[in-house]
C-alpha cells in the first residue's frame, strides 16, 4: 500500500497524550471505512529524529487531512498542510497544550 497522506503529530501535550490522540485518529479512520474503504491508515510510528513525534502515514490525503482536522478540533494546537504536485498531503499538528489549559479533552 502506498501512502498518499503524512502527518507528523508534535508537541509536549501531544507527547504526554499519546494514547488519546491515537485512540481518536483510529476512530477518524474507522468512522471514514463505512462510506470509502480504500481510505486507510497505513502506519502509525515513533519519529525519535523529531522529538518523539508521531509519524502517521495514510493511503489518502483526504484522510490525513481529516485526521488533522479532527485533532485540532478537539485537543486544540496548530495544524499546517502542504501539497506536493503529484497531489500527496503533507501535514503537521503541533500540540504543546491542550485546549482549555489543562481541562481534560474529549476523545
Amino acid at each position: 500500500m502506498e501512502g498518499q497522506g503524512r502527518l507528523i503529530i508534535r508537541g509536549a501535550a501531544a507527547a504526554a497524550n499519546r494514547d488519546l490522540i491515537r485512540s481518536r485518529m483510529e476512530n477518524v479512520a474507522r468512522h471514514g471505512l463505512k462510506t470509502q474503504p480504500e481510505r486507510r491508515i497505513v502506519s502509525i510510528d515513533t519519529v525519535k529524529s523529531n522529538g518523539d513525534a508521531l509519524e502517521v502515514l495514510t493511503t489518502s490525503q483526504k484522510l490525513t487531512h481529516r485526521i488533522a482536522h479532527e485533532l485540532k478540533k478537539v485537543f486544540g494546537g496548530r495544524t499546517s498542510y502542504n501539497w506536493s504536485d503529484d497531489g500527496t498531503l503533507y501535514a503537521t499538528w503541533d500540540l504543546e497544550q491542550l485546549k482549555g489549559r489543562g481541562k481534560k479533552a474529549r476523545p
